[in-house]
């Protein structure tokens, strides 16, 4: 009897596309609603297809193949290549509501921020780049999903550091004012603009709520570490000492 393994193959590996697509497009949908401009939400959006493709390239290069390690980690990553781009952007057009152009705010903001970006991303490779030079029959396996992540964001972070402030110094977001004959895209956002100034409070609040709880916890130092450490132990006191027996331990035959 033969066996055809190649669809259930093809079906795994069709799911794995599935979801990468979906995080893609909800990591869009999510940087649309908190940056509140669809300009900013195409630069920063703009990292996701371009380091995608730059780590197909390089999968090449290093002749992989795309197989489900491979794709795992482009899935799992998705949410982790625009976090530089976003945070690059958004430090632009902080420098650009203080005053500055944005030829200036995009060679300011990047440099205040590429040290951060720079050391985070640095991060993600020193946890990621041992799994991709694990020995044994496990490192064989894993070798090409940490190699993956690794190109990846390193991609992410060029790209953040040459296309998004680029982009944001010649297609910067106009003001309302200076809006007469508004696009598609700008009538939408006016539509928008209700739910999304909703939002906006809503973070506003959450921001001054947690600026009120950073400031107790600088008075109260003591207390701060002492709930800390309550909450740690309180952790291991959840946790089962032992396992749970799941299935009874077989018993012998009773004799007829």
């Amino acid at each position: 009897m033969t066996k055809d393994s190649a669809l259930a193959i093809r079906s795994t590996v069709g799911d794995v596309e599935k979801t990468m697509m979906e995080g893609a497009i909800l990591t869009v949908l999510i940087v649309f609603l908190f940056l509140n401009s669809w300009r900013s939400t195409v630069i920063t959006g703009l990292t996701l297809p371009i380091a995608l493709i730059g780590t197909f390239m390089l999968v090449f290069a290093f002749h992989f193949t795309i197989n489900m390690l491979t794709l795992i980690a482009l899935s799992l990553c998705v949410g982790l290549l625009i976090d530089d781009a976003i945070v690059v952007r958004e430090n632009i057009v902080r420098h650009v509501g203080l005053g500055s152009d944005h030829h200036k705010a995009s060679l300011e903001g990047t440099d205040e921020i590429g040290m951060a970006v720079f050391a985070t991303t640095m991060t993600i490779v020193a946890v990621f780049l041992p799994i991709g030079f694990m020995g044994g029959m496990i490192g064989r396996f894993f070798h090409q999903f940490g190699i993956t992540v690794v190109a990846a964001v390193v991609i992410s972070m060029f790209v953040s550091f040459t296309l998004d402030p680029m982009l944001s110094s010649v297609w910067a977001d106009p003001r309302p004012e200076d809006v007469k004959s508004p696009n598609l895209l700008d009538r939408l956002m006016l539509l928008l603009a209700r739910p999304l100034n909703w939002f906006e409070k809503r973070m506003e609040w959450t921001t001054t709520a947690y600026g009120k709880m950073l400031g107790w916890s600088l008075q109260h130092r003591s207390k701060t570490v002492a709930l800390a450490v309550a909450t740690m132990i309180g952790s291991f006191v959840c946790c089962p000492t032992s396992a749970p027996r799941c299935c009874p331990r077989p018993t012998s035959p009773k004799p007829w």
